[in-house]
């Protein structure tokens, strides 16, 4: 059967239906308009306008877009992915994320997986710091404020660092008051400042102060509790004992030298050199008006004997002197003998006649002895010694050692031997005295 017209298509706009979806005096649907496509057509989601093309809803992309790997799309919310960008005109981000790193309306920062991968920008606080997540940068071992302090926990420099202020360590600072100074001459501590190593100020605790210290310039070494060296601005001072060492060339002139002042110590003063107990001289070295003056006082300082060079000429006298005051008796007290010795031709005399005597009434001279020497005797003849007799009286020994004269407590003579009477015996005795014979 021919279809009319044949040029005409059959209409498919009208809905099928069944002989069971047939329900009486229901209307049958509206019927579509004549030749309408079976799929709805929405309106254009691209609107062409005056300032640029609109779009509705939806996206735009390229035909290989796959998020993250290849294409590009942009949405109507105003986001752009894509696997590469180049732009040469400016961005404005105040949010987002580049290559791992946040931005913020307040900073640029990577929070790394540990502190160490951690870095950031924050202009209000720190434009820069590294070590530390966002959150601590306070703390970061690397930052830097916007008033240029720089915070580092180890800087190794290869060139010039140039600081007018600061400090390197707690107490030494770069200024000009109580700072470290480094000139062309070498290091300066300025007008307050200190060096410092161990002693927390000056001569306290144990180890090295250079600086300035309450008034003055000081300086301390050793321990301020055992010994050590100082300078207080006016004096040096020594604790404690200095060997192995010669002090050679140099001059002390102006003051005093003294071990301390009190207990026994020792004190120079203008060339004389006094031992003391507490500041009392008791012992004392000194230079007198024709040379040495040596001296002891006793322990109140009172002047007790001296030593002393007398006399302008060239043979000076030595004068061995005690005080009237506080001299008394002088002891030779010695294990071996005591010997007197002077020139040829001199003599040991008492100062003044009648003043002086060998031996006293309790103490007296045991024996009185000459000695040969080179064959001659210069005390008594042939070697003779005179010794006191208990109870009896003085006798006469020759160089034999044998007794040849005694004179008694009564006066009588004892002679072994005779009285010779020939001119030369005349002379040597003043009388004619026959003496009594000393029996064997």
């Amino acid at each position: 059967m021919a279809v009319y017209p044949p040029e005409k298509q059959i209409e498919l706009n009208y809905y099928p239906v069944s002989m069971e979806e047939i329900d009486v005096g229901v209307p049958s649907p509206t019927n579509p308009q004549a030749n309408t496509p079976a799929v709805v057509v929405s309106p254009d989601n691209v609107v062409p306008a005056a300032g640029g093309s609109i779009l509705k809803d939806g996206f735009l992309q390229s035909p290989n877009f796959v998020s993250g790997a290849s294409g590009w799309q942009l949405n109507s919310n105003g986001i752009i992915k894509a696997v590469g960008v180049i732009i040469s005109g400016a961005i404005t981000a105040i949010t987002g994320l580049i290559g791992g790193w946040t931005i913020s309306a307040l900073a640029i920062f990577k929070d790394g997986t540990t502190d160490a991968e951690s870095a950031g920008l924050a202009p209000a606080d720190y434009p820069f710091y590294a070590g530390k997540k966002y959150a601590d940068r306070a703390t970061a071992p690397f930052r830097v404020t916007p008033d240029g302090q720089l915070v580092a926990s180890d800087i190794i420099a290869t060139g010039t660092i140039n600081a007018q202020a600061g400090y390197l360590g707690n107490g030494v600072y770069i200024d000009t008051v109580n700072g470290l100074l480094v000139e062309s001459e070498g290091l300066n501590v300025g007008t307050a400042g200190h060096i410092r190593g161990g002693q927390t100020v000056y001569n306290t605790g144990i180890g090295f102060f250079l600086g300035y210290s309450t008034n003055a310039y000081k300086f301390s070494i050793g321990n301020s509790a055992g010994n050590y060296l100082t300078w207080n601005g006016s004096i040096l001072g020594i604790k404690g004992a200095i060997t192995g060492s010669t002090i050679t060339g140099a001059t002390i002139t102006g003051s005093t030298l003294q071990t301390g002042t009190t207990g026994n110590n020792v004190n120079i003063t203008a060339g004389r050199i006094s031992q003391r107990y507490n500041e009392i001289e008791v012992v004392y070295s000194d230079v007198g008006t024709y040379g040495g003056f040596w001296g002891f006082k006793d322990i109140d300082g009172n002047s007790a004997f001296y030593i002393d060079i007398e006399g302008a000429g060239t043979a000076h006298t030595i004068g061995f002197r005690g005080q009237p005051t506080n001299s008394g008796d002088w002891y030779f007290d010695c294990k071996g003998d005591i010997y007197l010795i002077g020139g040829t031709g001199h003599d040991f005399v008492p100062i003044n006649d009648n003043q002086v005597s060998l031996g006293w009434s309790n103490s007296r001279w045991a024996d009185v002895r000459s000695v040969l020497i080179n064959g001659a005797d210069y005390c008594f003849e042939n070697g003779v010694r005179i010794t006191e007799e208990r109870d009896f009286g003085i006798s006469f020994y020759n160089s034999e050692d044998k007794k040849i004269m005694t004179l008694d407590k009564d006066g009588n003579i004892w002679i072994k031997g005779e009285i010779k009477q020939n001119t030369d015996m005349k002379k040597e005795f003043s009388f004619y005295r026959k003496g009594l014979l000393i029996k064997e």
